[in-house]
């Protein structure tokens, strides 16, 4: 009761509450912080390959801003930004047959950092061969343009997935920078969360009937409105989710989405999710530039359609008829059926 006795006091109000605060050790990606040094054990996409060219491009990817760009032999280069000499800008260097040429006093860098040339000092820089401009090594596969940021001394080998590997006659890789947690927009590159935020929410499937098909509208099917039976379980690269729905028409609907949470490079921080949507393959990859920004990258198995608008309209789903015959496709379909 308040002091005059005569009127219940109010009960869990926000009066008094803690500051709200983040998990530094899991969400902060830049150098030396727990998160951010984990990641650096993995390859990471870092660009479309089709968007990196002559031009250096400014890229801020894991707390740290880097140049990109592609010399005119065709490879890419991934700098520190300030150059080694007086700190200028590498961002207004000129791209040339060898490298990256700083626009200040033309100090020459290759695609991983050696100083070629310096034009102001006799006989080309006498000492260039001593400089080192930081840079980290990138691979490109799927269409995309991967880095190793971490200690070189464990690189990992660039994986492949065999579910982009093996193409049937007719389809094709389709490599895409549209943020898969920008809500549908695909004209959207960067989303203003952290990286977390993304990918503990791909371990939900409760979301898809209230958020994608209740509140929303439709954005997917229909059918997503109906709330699944649901079965998780651990998996080498991390975890994955089962989720079935037995539709009014006798249609039996399973999905499932496959996140590493701490395995190979897994989502706690980093790795793909593989998993069925229309029937096509995929293999995003969400990388955080800082603790508050991220960007995403997917390639994609697809048939040809006009647009990749066209191709998205499909149902984000398969039915049974449509799993591969496949040993792990059977037993799910055996797991669900006991369901009953």
């Amino acid at each position: 009761m308040d002091e005059l006795g005569k009127r219940p006091l109010d009960e869990r109000t926000a009066y008094g509450r803690a500051p709200q605060h983040h998990d530094a050790e899991i969400t902060e990606v830049g150098p030396g912080t727990p998160g951010g040094e984990f990641m650096r054990r993995y390859w990471h996409p870092v660009a479309l390959a089709e968007k990196v060219g002559p031009k250096p491009q400014n890229i801020r990817i894991l707390g740290e801003d880097l140049v990109l760009f592609r010399d005119r032999q065709g490879r890419p280069g991934l700098l520190y930004p300030r150059c080694a000499h007086r700190g200028t800008t590498l961002y207004y260097g000129r791209v040339e047959q060898e490298g990256l040429r700083c626009c200040y006093h033309g100090w020459l860098f290759d695609v991983e950092g050696r100083c070629l040339d310096q034009p102001c000092e006799p006989e080309g820089g006498k000492a260039r061969h001593t400089v080192r401009q930081p840079w980290y090594p990138l691979e490109e596969r799927y269409g995309l343009v991967f880095a190793y940021m971490g200690p070189p001394e464990k690189k990992p080998v660039l994986p492949r997935y065999d579910c982009l590997e093996i193409l049937k006659p007719g389809e094709r890789i389709h490599a895409d920078g549209a943020s898969t947690g920008g809500g549908g927009d695909h004209t959207v590159e960067i989303v203003p969360t952290n990286w977390l935020n993304d990918w503990e929410n791909v371990m939900d499937p409760f979301h898809l009937p209230i958020l994608h098909t209740t509140f929303s509208g439709v954005q997917f099917v229909s059918e997503f409105g109906i709330m699944p039976q649901v079965k998780w379980e651990h998996a080498d690269h991390g975890m994955r989710y089962i989720a079935y729905r037995k539709l009014d028409d006798g249609r039996e609907i399973l999905g499932l989405l496959s996140g590493g949470v701490v395995g190979r490079r897994g989502r706690i921080l980093g790795a793909t999710v593989v998993g069925i949507q229309a029937g096509e393959l995929i293999a995003p990859w969400t990388l955080a530039m800082t603790e508050g920004l991220n960007i995403s990258a997917m390639a994609q198995v697809v048939t040809p359609y006009p647009t990749l608008g066209e191709m998205n309209k499909r149902a984000a789903m398969t039915y049974f008829s449509d799993l591969p015959a496949s040993p792990w496709a059977q037993r799910l379909i055996r797991w669900v059926r006991r369901l009953g």
